[in-house]
């Protein structure tokens, strides 16, 4: 039975004709270009940075200035040399149009608290100042850091059309 089945069934598709017409279709093609604004900047530097022994936590702060007075240090922080803010090139941007956003917390590779599981470096606070044009942070120094060393690391901030 299921033999004379299958052999209806291709004879039934083999006695089917298709007709097709032939056709043409306009396909609308629309988008949009859009020149994105450009965002420029160095590196957040906070130089070298002498911290006492056996330190309690301590930050430095980048303050939004060209002047060599441009940190204010607190905890155990001996001196800081050779510091400066990000200098960005926010070109296109108008502060009353968009809006920038920031990371709440970067953390830093490099240095830890002397403690298993202590706080690594990381950078807050941070913001752009218009009048410098340039992006400043305060750096969190964990306590009890049993060496120095270079810390390092990156953000991303986001423009967003307001």
């Amino acid at each position: 039975m299921r033999k004379y089945f299958l052999l209806s069934a291709v004879a039934l598709m083999m006695a089917t004709n298709v007709n097709a017409n032939d056709s043409a279709v306009l396909v609308d093609v629309t988008g949009e270009i859009i020149i994105p604004t450009t965002i420029e900047c160095g590196t957040m530097n906070f130089g070298k940075i002498y911290l006492k022994p056996n330190n309690v936590e301590s930050t430095v702060r980048l303050l939004p200035t060209t002047s060599s007075d441009n940190v204010s240090a607190y905890g155990d922080v001996i001196t800081v040399q050779g510091a400066s803010g990000a200098e960005c090139i926010l070109s296109g941007i108008n502060s009353d149009d968009y809006t920038v956003v920031y990371p709440e917390k970067v953390n830093l590779d490099g240095v830890e608290g002397g403690e298993p599981g202590d706080e690594q470096a990381y950078v807050s606070g941070i913001c752009y100042d218009n009048a410098y044009e340039m992006m400043v942070g305060t750096l969190n120094i964990p306590s009890n850091l049993s060496q120095g060393g270079i810390i390092s690391g990156s953000m991303s901030i986001a423009v967003i059309k307001n």
